[in-house]
């Protein structure tokens, strides 16, 4: 699987045209099946015209991370990774055609509001992070303010809710992340790293009913 993470921020000019990049990729026939985009919305542009509904501090330190690790050569936005490497090739056309190995089985039962998640795989024991993410889609903003004033500013794979649990062994049971900005299209992203890496070992995901 390919997951697709973008940095951005409604307060930047320049990651419009990343997220319209990525919006695309809605329709891509392999959406889910091998294709899984997030957006993580910054919040270091806040202070600079527009404070920006989705952004984080969390999700900014998770930026910051992927430079510490050597992922991303700097923090900017609009900044993307596939599998945890730096892309910038999004400028220059579709998705390539990545090579993805195989690592395991990941599995996701949704109960409720509760989630249960196992992981099969044949590397030796070692402690893994579970990361949870809630997508949005279609959620509109029009900017009053900063770089993209007057402009309005259309939506999707907009992580909503996101946690985060670690475990010694392959099985995870958690709460699933509360829904937030009225999204009425909802999608789970779902992956595992090993713990204390941002690199996903194995992805996967789903629209919500």
């Amino acid at each position: 699987h390919q997951l697709i993470e973008l940095y951005s921020s409604e307060g930047c000019s320049s990651c419009p045209p990343a997220e319209y990049w990525i919006n695309q990729l809605r329709r891509h026939p392999q959406l889910f099946s091998r294709v899984i985009p997030v957006v993580f919305h910054v919040d270091y542009w806040d202070a600079l015209g527009w404070r920006d509904r989705f952004a984080s501090e969390r999700f900014s330190r998770r930026q910051f991370l992927h430079e510490k690790e050597g992922n991303l050569s700097a923090v900017y936005t609009p900044g993307m990774l596939i599998n945890g490497r730096e892309f910038t090739g999004w400028r220059r056309g579709p998705l390539p055609d990545l090579q993805v190995a195989t690592a395991g089985d990941l599995q996701v039962e949704i109960h409720g509001k509760e989630l249960e998640v196992t992981y099969d795989d044949e590397i030796a024991a070692f402690a893994k992070q579970l990361h949870v993410a809630r997508l949005g889609f279609d959620l509109g903003t029009f900017v009053k303010k900063g770089e993209n004033a007057h402009r309005k500013l259309i939506h999707d794979f907009v992580v909503t809710g996101y946690a985060i649990k670690t475990s010694d062994s392959n099985i995870w049971r958690m709460p699933l992340p509360e829904p937030r900005f009225g999204a009425t299209t909802e999608a789970l992203a779902v992956w595992v790293t090993r713990a204390g890496s941002l690199i996903p070992l194995q992805a996967t995901a789903a629209w919500l009913e």
